[in-house]
């Protein structure tokens, strides 16, 4: 869904075309007939964090503090060594970048150093990403694991929140404050969605009650 989106519809459309003008990227080629198929995959984005809540919470339990850290790092920094190098060559290549240009980027895509500039957009989410994983290993090292539930639904609680009366009240402020990295480090964008996954772990583990039906929900 994601990549769709992104090559069918956001790498090129802008505001001028029919409301929108081709060619966002120098050499783009526009796809305006799959564009009614491919607009909304940006929701991909969302569905991969709450899948992510729940198999986060799955590596969480039962392992030590360490354990998970490892784990979660023996899975990420090895593809992002990998993938950061290739696009760093391929830009390169296509003289989008000289070496000293590209540098900074690369190494904040190989670190996942969480601010950017990255040597591609779609490195925003890991820095998401650890930031739960951090939640995570803060109830290991603490030995409050079983406390998860209860942050959860803090988090969850927060983020619902900010979208609820930011939707009704505030949009303006949604708007402006949409790429904050405040924001999205302390999960106070994308949190809802990790509870969701989070809570579904909870329930599958620890079975079903109103409470936790209408805190997913």
């Amino acid at each position: 869904m994601v990549m769709s989106y992104h090559l069918c519809w956001a790498q090129w459309i802008d505001k001028g075309y029919k409301g929108f003008v081709t060619n966002r990227i120098p050499g783009g080629i526009p796809f305006p007939e799959l564009s009614w198929s491919t607009w909304f995959g940006w929701v991909g984005v969302e569905i991969f964090f709450v899948l992510s809540g729940f198999v986060i919470a799955y590596s969480g339990e039962g392992s030590t503090p360490f354990g998970f850290a490892r784990s979660r790092m023996l899975r990420l920094y090895p593809a992002a060594w990998i993938c950061a190098s290739i696009t760093a060559a391929a830009s390169l290549s296509l003289n989008l970048g000289s070496p000293r240009e590209l540098l900074r980027p690369w190494l904040a895509s190989i670190t996942l150093y969480p601010i950017k500039p990255w040597i591609d957009g779609s490195y925003w989410t890991l820095g998401i990403e650890i930031s739960f994983y951090t939640v995570i290993f803060f109830l290991l090292a603490l030995r409050r694991f079983h406390l998860l539930e209860a942050v959860t639904l803090i988090i969850g609680s927060v983020s619902s929140a900010y979208w609820i009366l930011g939707a009704l009240f505030a949009d303006q402020f949604l708007f402006a404050h949409g790429s904050s990295t405040m924001l999205r480090l302390l999960l106070v964008r994308y949190g809802c969605f990790f509870a969701v996954g989070t809570l579904t772990y909870v329930i599958s583990r620890r079975g079903i009650s109103p409470t936790r039906l209408a805190a997913a929900t």
